[in-house]
């Protein structure tokens, strides 16, 4: 756990806990590299500005990132958890999972722009959800998905956006 802690790198930051959890509170900053990649077996939890994060939980636990700055979301797999990304700026996830198979295991991102110009945009790719999940995408500018038809494979689905374009929805 990191409490009122900030970590800055000129380059990259990694954080593992091959038997835990990663709990960060912001102090001013947060973390704030352009790369981010952290990987915890019971959950984790940042708050970033970051360009760039490849975030992982391996075991039982939530996934949760929030962040200022557009952000590439490289991958979020919670094998049984939650994932939840709030993010002033825009998102490209590519791959979005949360695997367990109980209503827990959801997928929530919001996109917010700053400016409240209707800027902060989310393109994804794999959304999916276990059998009972859900995803919601609440979205402060446009959506698209990139991935093929069924890219958003989920229980329930709730979309909220300015606009949806080059979507399976």
């Amino acid at each position: 756990t990191l409490t009122n802690v900030d970590l800055a790198a000129p380059s990259q930051v990694t954080l593992t806990a091959n038997g835990g959890s990663i709990t960060q509170s912001a102090g001013l900053l947060g973390i704030d590299t352009p790369t981010l990649t952290v990987t915890a077996k019971s959950g984790l939890q940042v708050e970033t500005t970051v360009a760039t994060a490849t975030l992982s939980v391996t075991g039982t636990g939530d996934l949760t990132i929030t962040n200022t700055g557009d952000l590439s979301l490289t991958s979020a797999p919670a094998h049984d958890g939650a994932v939840a990304v709030v993010n002033f700026g825009s998102v490209t996830a590519p791959l979005l999972r949360a695997d367990g198979s109980s209503s827990a295991n959801t997928i929530s991102v919001t996109t917010i722009d700053p400016l409240g110009q209707g800027d902060a945009n989310l393109q994804t790719g794999t959304v999916s959800t276990g059998a009972a999940g859900s995803v919601t995408l609440t979205v402060d500018g446009t959506l698209t998905q990139t991935a093929p038809a069924q890219a958003i494979q989920t229980h329930n689905l709730s979309v909220k956006a300015r606009d949806i374009v080059n979507s399976a929805i």
